[in-house]
């Protein structure tokens, strides 16, 4: 499905976050790989030669605010433009990709696993167009809509591919609520200290009391803490937080080795960024930079269905 190639960097997702990681590790020297389930269509003459990277002339914004005293642009390009930037700076997209899981070596992150449709194959086309129908149709028809998304989820059962692509760093893009495949990684990297499973048994028991609402995440990896027996100490069972100077993934007091969020933590009343803030893309830009001066580990994308 996919030709063996090698990558310093993978970032799952291709929103703004996604975008300024993928852009900045680039630009730092990495190669970068992309996985993104959404088919989106990027255009590579969004940015053209002698334009600014919002798209403007070279210049012009700051002859503007001069002469005319405008308001100053906007600090954060337009998502087609930053796509446009990563692809000119040589990030390759993989469309209609679906991470499902992290792979763990040693104690570390050192790749992904995905399944994929081809968007030049019958389905995979046919996919896209539901795909994009069903985002579409929720204010015409509920009913149409989970018409619309059975069907795109029934092709994708049946016609995706799976495969796996190992990397020296991973870097997550996308919705924390969407975290579930990471859970199994945390626990198995061995980033919390080993426990009875008499302890797991008492620690689930005030997640599930609604003492706090666990994350999708944490649930899988209290999951594998209880059938196991171990990875059940309380730092095991925290929930992952951000470090704000370079993206990495931390639990308790140690950081995921191999792994980082482009994706800000949420404020304290649980608020998330909105798509397209400052804030999301200056998270991106950071944690590129710090996936891409790790040391080198040449990776390669294989096939395995």
């Amino acid at each position: 499905m996919s030709v063996p190639d090698s990558y310093d960097v993978v970032v799952v997702g291709f929103g703004v976050a996604g975008a300024a990681a993928a852009l900045e590790a680039a630009r730092a020297g990495a190669r970068v790989l992309v996985l993104d389930r959404r088919g989106v269509l990027v255009r590579p003459g969004a940015l053209a030669p002698g334009r600014d990277p919002d798209g403007a002339p070279a210049g012009a914004g700051v002859r503007v605010r001069r002469r005319l005293r405008s308001r100053p642009r906007p600090a954060v390009p337009p998502l087609p433009t930053l796509r446009a930037e990563a692809l000119a700076a040589g990030v390759e997209v993989r469309r209609q990709a679906a991470v499902h899981e992290l792979v763990v070596e040693a104690g570390r992150v050192t790749g992904v696993g995905y399944a994929a449709m081809d968007m030049l194959t019958p389905s995979g086309a046919r996919y896209w167009w539901l795909d994009r129908l069903s985002g579409l149709t929720p204010r015409l028809s509920a009913g149409l809509t989970r018409t619309l998304r059975r069907a795109a989820e029934a092709l994708w059962h049946d016609a995706s591919e799976v495969g796996a692509v190992s990397a020296t760093s991973v870097v997550l893009a996308t919705d924390r609520a969407h975290w579930d495949f990471v859970g199994p990684a945390v626990w198995a990297a061995g980033a919390a200290r080993p426990a009875a499973a008499s302890s797991t048994r008492r620690r689930l028991s005030v997640v599930a009391q609604g003492a706090c609402v666990p994350t999708p995440e944490l649930e899988v990896r209290a999951w594998c803490a209880r059938e196991t027996g171990v990875g059940a100490s309380p730092d095991a069972l925290a929930e992952l937080r951000v470090e704000r100077t370079t993206g990495r993934v931390c639990v308790g007091k140690g950081a995921v080795p191999g792994l980082f969020s482009a994706v800000p933590e949420p404020g304290a009343r649980g608020e998330v960024p909105p798509a397209g803030s400052a804030l999301l893309a200056a998270t991106g830009r950071r944690a590129g930079r710090a996936a891409a001066v790790l040391p080198p580990r040449r990776g390669h994308l294989r096939s395995v269905g």
